[in-house]
């Protein structure tokens, strides 16, 4: 594990070199993972920081993606799109 942070329900996101694990310790306790084929920019997790709406960024060693909760997708910032660089954190 690179790098861990809690959302504001409650939920662990785990980022590693295989992408990241997002874990519910309440009831169930699930476990997803997401990676590229889930639309992830980059496996490779280098930081996870969540903002006041709830939407969880993720810097990673090709861009960032942002983690829309409410529409349970990723959108993806790279070099392609404005970035300085493409290895956040």
């Amino acid at each position: 594990m690179e790098t861990m942070t809690e959302d504001l329900e409650g939920i662990l996101w785990l980022g590693t070199t295989n992408g990241v694990i997002r874990f519910d310790p309440s009831g169930q306790h699930t476990f997803k993972q997401f990676t590229t084929i889930d639309g992830l920019v980059n496996n490779d997790i280098r930081c996870i920081r969540v903002d006041a709406a709830g939407n969880v960024w993720i810097g990673t060693s090709g861009g960032v993606s942002e983690f829309i909760q409410k529409e349970n997708a990723f959108f993806n910032l790279t070099t392609a799109q404005g970035l300085s660089h493409n290895i956040v954190c």
